[in-house]
């Protein structure tokens, strides 16, 4: 079950950065049509629904394998922490952007949150581990 899981989190983990790019694209794109668009919204929010997707199978995960033994510091709790503070940042950044009465002030948060949290998951994702 374990190797399932972590087979599930890389292909999951393709995903999120797959719906980053294309998120950042259409937000930039989305500048054209008054800061913001269906396809703006769709790609933000396929993101942020793959980013909380990915915690939770995340979190299963670190139970399954006992990650919090600590026999690897990254991935018992460096990986974990900081991507589940990635995950609230996308979240509530996109959700601080769509609150915004200006689209073109929409289009600035949305487009901080998804390209700040995607740098963070570049950084912290364990590529050395599958």
């Amino acid at each position: 079950m374990e190797e399932s899981l972590v087979q599930l989190h890389v292909l999951v983990r393709w995903l999120i950065l797959g719906s980053a790019l294309v998120a950042v694209v259409a937000i930039v794109l989305a500048r054209r049509h008054q800061g913001w668009d269906r396809a703006s919204h769709f790609w933000a929010q396929a993101y942020a629904g793959l980013m909380g997707a990915q915690s939770v199978i995340g979190v299963v995960l670190w139970f399954a394998a006992e990650r919090w033994r600590g026999q690897d510091a990254f991935l018992s709790f460096v990986h974990p922490s900081v991507m589940l503070v990635a995950v609230g940042l996308a979240h509530g950044g996109l959700a601080l952007a769509y609150r915004q009465e200006d689209l073109r002030r929409t289009n600035r948060l949305a487009l901080l949150s998804v390209a700040a949290t995607f740098a963070i998951v570049l950084v912290t994702i364990p590529w050395f581990a599958a």
